[in-house]
């Protein structure tokens, strides 16, 4: 029997970020692995780029309910349910949002998302060493990015994709509040990271994500 959460947009939603984090999760531990890049480095690729990319698929295919479309079953400009086993019209939404709203919009979650996460996975990086907390365990540091990344995504993120990035309707007010939200995150992000403040001549670009 279908528990009830599960039969809202959001509650589906979680059956895709489950099979997403665990593919991030292992790329992001095979990535570390064989480059030389950081735990934060590969976080970044395979959690918050990779891994949103997935989330945004799975969402669309499975899980978001209400589309709108130019033309569905002979009727123009339908708003409406889409069947959850009507994969071609899900698949050709998936394909065309790429170059719409719904995308665009994705993309400041996704920047939201990346910006706050990597904040408190280097902060909290950084106090477990600071305490001396598990320091021999050579998966503590991806056990702590998957963490940050399941808090966020529970705290705000699913929300914020199904309630506002992939609606049809446009809310100006939140809108807003989201352009704010971004502003506050990339300038918690900038005072955190003296490097972007820094005068010498080292590249900035490379100790942003180190």
């Amino acid at each position: 029997m279908e528990l009830p959460i599960f039969r809202s947009e959001q509650g589906r939603g979680i059956f895709g970020y489950i099979s997403a984090a665990i593919l991030a999760n292992y790329l992001n531990v095979y990535l570390s692995t064989i480059t030389k890049l950081s735990v934060t480095q590969s976080s970044f690729l395979s959690i918050y780029i990779i891994g949103n990319l997935i989330v945004y698929s799975s969402d669309i295919l499975f899980a978001k309910k209400t589309f709108y479309i130019d033309r569905y079953k002979g009727v123009a400009n339908y708003v409406g349910d889409v069947p959850y086993t009507d994969f071609s019209t899900r698949g050709y939404w998936l394909l065309t949002s790429f170059y719409k709203k719904y995308f665009f919009r994705f993309l400041v979650t996704v920047v939201i998302d990346t910006v706050i996460g990597l904040t408190l996975l280097k902060f909290t990086i950084k106090k477990l060493d600071d305490l001396e907390i598990l320091m021999k365990w050579k998966y503590r540091n991806y056990v702590v990015a998957a963490i940050v990344s399941a808090f966020t995504y529970f705290l705000y993120l699913s929300t914020l994709r199904f309630k506002w990035a992939y609606q049809h309707e446009e809310n100006p007010i939140m809108n807003i509040l989201v352009m704010i939200w971004v502003s506050l995150a990339l300038l918690v992000s900038a005072s955190m990271n003296p490097i972007l403040l820094s005068t010498n001549n080292t590249p900035k670009w490379r100790n942003l994500y180190e």
